[in-house]
C-alpha cells in the first residue's frame, strides 16, 4: 500500500499529455508509511484521513 500511495503522489501528467515521474521526491513515500503504520496501531482510517489533509492545508500555505 505504501508503494501504491508513493506511486499515486509522484506521477503527474504535464499539459501535453505526457507522464512525468518525480522519482527525487521521497516524502510520500515517507507519509505512507506513517499513515500505514498509524492506520494498523489505530485500526482506523480516520486519523491518518484527516493528517493527510492537515499536510495537504500546511503545503498550500507555505
Amino acid at each position: 500500500m505504501t508503494v501504491m500511495f508513493y506511486l499515486s503522489h509522484v506521477v503527474h501528467v504535464d499539459p501535453d499529455w505526457n507522464t512525468v515521474i518525480v522519482w527525487g521526491d521521497f516524502l510520500p513515500g515517507l507519509y505512507g508509511l506513517l499513515f500505514m503504520y498509524i492506520r494498523l496501531a489505530t485500526g482506523s482510517l480516520l486519523l491518518p484521513i484527516i493528517l493527510h489533509g492537515w499536510i495537504n492545508v500546511v503545503g498550500y500555505l507555505i
